[in-house]
Formats: structure tokens, sequence, C-alpha cells
């Protein structure tokens, strides 16, 4: 068609706007990926990471590593890091942004002989919009690292499925990268195992070598766990706060759904599955060959794929029940959560298919619906920035130790730092080692912090030093703050606590005088204090 000038006009196509609109929201996540680093403080869990890699006289890197309850390789490998980078609050999330933005990498780019471009960037849309990706992106945890070798190995696995023009040669890479990443997150082991059973079911000649890779891998990680963790982790192996009963996975999974998806992504996915029902069922307007001719999937066995895709998250879920209850409760969103490569490729998977018979015009109105979904998800990074929206997924730690700094008489004096956690869940003075760092990270020095459980805050529990000196405070001397919590907490249990301390003080009739200051970074922190 020629216009007006001469020139010929291209009439947009639904690729035009699928790579446009999914690229434009995938490279919005993985910029800002790294804005809004040192925003937040840090949470409680990324506290403990930062106590583990600061060096304490007569212990070791390793032997600080020993005391978790996860495996070694992401602390090692973040410790290497900071040897170059720093160990401020940046350079341990910008270890993960790298990681996660690395996982959407290896995603669009490992997946090409799968995937048609166009889903691929619709999956990596998806992954960078979820909650869970961009939380994980700026979290100083083993997650982002797990989600880059999730990645790497659902993309291995899908290239050695039969049919697929395999290379012998990813077998030992796949191989030595499910070894690596067993030791980074056990979930990615589980992840791995779960890959090698379902090739195992394609693939009888190698049935024999995956079954030996399984074996492999339980015995290198139980070995681990009986050699290492047994002997010298401060967690309790069997005694946690994870729960297991049906209501607990059925909960379980409902997070994990709004945090991988939220209600745009479920949207989006309907809009797909709506598009590939009508394409089965509706007439065609021409005859299929033609169709097929055209397809980027004319060559591909699509239920292969999608077996795949779908197999290696219900084995992993399998799995987790198993160990859950074999050995001891450890399913949560963020461990199921590293399986998220796979819910990748399943968006990528029904983009396509979705497509693929459709009518020029079902297309676009597709691709156009989805790029305003994937687009709008994108919105999730103005949280990075100081005006935004703050998200439930911080802790005030660093803004409620910057308001205990204001107070003169504080300076030098212990800080009761209260926390709700069963002492059982600890070894004797592990929980102190943990709590006591974390809080003091942002009073740098200002104070000393003293951690008491909750379930100590009775007369016959308490210290007899720190009773006298809260009484002392109470009475007006002295530093006015009687408890400080930043973690897991809610008004209900704030207001216990506060009855609680005061009834094991003795000082009921002081309650009118203590106050409570609280502080908000997405989750609430408070101080209790003496009002003067």
């Amino acid at each position: 068609m020629t216009g007006a000038s001469g020139r010929t006009s291209v009439p947009i196509s639904n690729r035009h706007v699928a790579i446009a609109c999914f690229g434009t929201a995938c490279a919005i996540g993985l910029l800002f990926a790294f804005v809004g680093l040192e925003i937040h403080s840090f949470t409680y869990d990324e506290l403990f990471t930062a106590r583990l890699l600061e060096p304490v006289a007569g212990t070791t890197l390793l032997s600080r590593i020993a005391t978790d309850v996860h495996p070694p390789l992401y602390l090692l490998a973040l410790a290497l890091f900071t040897q170059l980078f720093g160990d401020g609050d940046a350079a341990l999330r910008s270890f993960s942004a790298i990681a996660a933005c690395g996982a959407i990498v290896v995603f669009i780019a490992a997946t090409r002989s799968t995937f048609s471009l166009s889903a691929r960037l619709f999956g990596a849309a998806m992954a960078t919009g979820s909650l869970f990706w961009f939380y994980q992106a700026q979290n100083a945890r083993s997650y982002a690292l797990s989600l880059l070798i999730s990645a790497a190995v659902m993309a291995l696995g899908l290239s050695l499925l039969p049919g697929r023009g395999r290379s012998r040669l990813l077998v030992p890479g796949l191989l030595a990268l499910m070894i690596a990443g067993s030791f980074v997150h056990f979930y990615v082991m589980y992840v791995c195992l779960a890959v090698l059973i379902v090739l195992g079911l394609y693939e009888r000649r190698d049935r024999l070598m995956l079954s030996g890779a399984v074996v492999f891998l339980l015995l290198a990680t139980g070995l681990y766990v009986k050699l290492v963790m047994e002997p010298y982790s401060q967690v309790s192996l069997t005694n946690n706060w994870y729960q297991n009963n049906p209501a607990w996975y059925v909960g379980v999974l409902k997070l994990c759904v709004q945090y991988s998806l939220r209600d745009h992504g479920l949207a989006a996915f309907l809009l797909c599955g709506i598009a590939i029902l009508y394409s089965r069922f509706a007439p065609a307007p021409w005859p299929v060959s033609t169709v097929a001719a055209a397809s980027p999937l004319h060559w591909f066995q699509p239920d292969r794929v999608t077996a795949f895709l779908l197999g290696v998250p219900l084995l992993v879920l399998a799995g987790a029940i198993v160990s859950s209850t074999v050995l001891a409760p450890n399913f949560w969103d963020r461990n199921f959560l590293i399986v998220s490569p796979f819910i990748w490729g399943l968006a990528a998977r029904l983009y396509d298919a979705a497509v693929e018979k459709a009518t020029p015009l079902i297309r676009l109105a597709l691709t156009c619906s989805l790029a305003f979904i994937v687009l709008s998800m994108s919105s999730i990074v103005t949280s990075r920035l100081p005006s935004g929206e703050v998200r439930a997924i911080y802790e005030p730690f660093r803004e409620s130790a910057v308001w205990i700094q204001s107070l003169p008489a504080c300076q030098g004096q212990t800080l009761p730092v209260v926390t709700t956690d069963d002492p059982a869940w600890y070894k004797p003075g592990y929980a102190a080692w943990i709590y006591e760092s974390g809080y003091g990270r942002y009073l740098q020095g200002f104070a000393q912090p003293l951690l008491i459980f909750s379930r100590d805050l009775d007369r016959a529990r308490l210290p007899f030093a720190l009773m006298a000196e809260l009484q002392r405070r109470i009475d007006g001397g002295g530093c006015p703050v009687l408890a400080w919590i930043a973690h897991n907490m809610t008004p209900a249990t704030i207001d216990r606590i506060k009855d609680k301390l005061l009834a094991a003080l003795d000082r009921s009739d002081a309650a009118m005088r203590i106050a409570t200051r609280s502080f908000d970074d997405g989750s609430v922190g408070y101080v209790l204090y003496v009002q003067r």
C-alpha cells in the first residue's frame, strides 16, 4: 500500500507490538533492579546474611556459614563479591540484582529454540513485573542466585528433551550446574531432581545416567547435612516456624500465586487461555496448514515442553511435602518460588500457543491487551523511588535506629530488643548473636542491643540487673527506651508486650506514661519509651 508521499506503509503486526511493549516492560524491570538499593533498610533475613559475613574473633567465614541451615555457596560467592565492592547495604543487594537480571537474560537467550522472541519477552516481562522477582532482585539472600541457576537448568533441560536437536555436550554442563545449584539452596536441588526425573521419563537411553545423577545429588547434600549441618548448625533442624498441614500448604500456594503473577498475571494467563480455546474451536478462515507454516511452533512438540514446564514445579511441590513430613517443615513461598523460571516458561508457552492459530486481528488484540498488562505490572518499579509506594516486604530497622540515636541519654546504654521467636528454634546464645548484631548495624556503636524473648517478659525470667535498669527508666532516669521491636510485629502484639513488660516490672501504674512510637517501612516496627 502506497501513501500520499509515495512511501510504502507497513501495517503494524502483533510481533512489532509484542517486541516493543514486552521488551520495554522487561527493560524497565531490569534497569530499576539497580535503583534505590539503599532506600529501605535491611530486613531481618538480610541482617542475618550480613552477620554471617562479618568477621568475628575466634571464627572463620566457613565456621560462621556452618552455623546456618542453608548450603554454603551463596555466602562464599557473596563474600568474594564484598572483597571487591564492600559490605554496605547497596553492595550486598547489588549482587542479588546482578543475579536476578542474569536469570532474565538467561531465560531470553537460552530458550530461543523453544519459544518465539515475542513469547520470551512476554515471559520475561511477567517475571520482572512480579512481586517475587522485584523483591529478590534487591534482597541480600540466596534466592536471586537460585533463580539464575534454576533458569539455566530449565533452559538446558528443555534443550535435552527428545526431538530438540540436542548436543550431548549439554549433559555434563547440566550436571555440573545442578551440583553447584544444590549447594546454593536446597530447593534448587529439588528443582534439579525434578528435571532429572522428567528427562528420565522421556529419554530411555539416558535413564541410568540420570538416575545416577539423582543418587549423587541426594548423597552429596545428605552428606553435607550429616557432616556439617547436624554438628555445627546453631539453628534447630527439626523445630521451626513452618507448619505441615493442608491449610498451611493452601495458604502458601495462594501467596505463591500472588507473588509470582499478581492479579495482572492471572488476567494475562486467562486471556491466553481464552485465545487458545477460541482458536481451537472457532472455524479457521484459511487452511490450517497455511497457519501452521507461518507459525514459529510448526516444528515444535508442545506437549513435551508443556509437560516439562508443568511437571517440574509439581514434582518440587511433592518433594517439599515429603521432606516437610519426613525431615522438617520447610515449605514457604520464597523457597518454592525458586521454580519461577518454569512459570516464566509457561507464560511464554501460553503466548505462543495463543497466537499460533489465531487470526491476525485476534493476535493483535491479544498482544495489545497483554502489552497493557505487562506495562502496568512494570509500574511496580516506582516502589524503588523515595516517593514510591512502600511494599510490606521491608522492615524499619534503620528508621527506628535513627530515632533512637536522636536520644542523647541512650548513648552507650543497653537497649532491650524483643522477639516473639521461640527460643527452641535456636541453640543457646545464637539468637542473641544474630539479633543484637542486626539491631546494632544501624546504631553504629551508639548503644548496645540486648535480646529478650517475649515469653521471658516475666518477673521470674527477666535478668535482675535489667529489671532494675528499666524501673529506673520508668522513674525518669537514663535512657527512656524500654523495648525495641522492628521485626515481625503487629499492633496487637506490641500492646501485649507492653502489658507483660509493665507487669513483670510491677509498674502497671505507669502505663499512662509509656508511649509507643511506630515506624513504617512497609512493615511496622515499634519503640516503647517513657514520655518525659
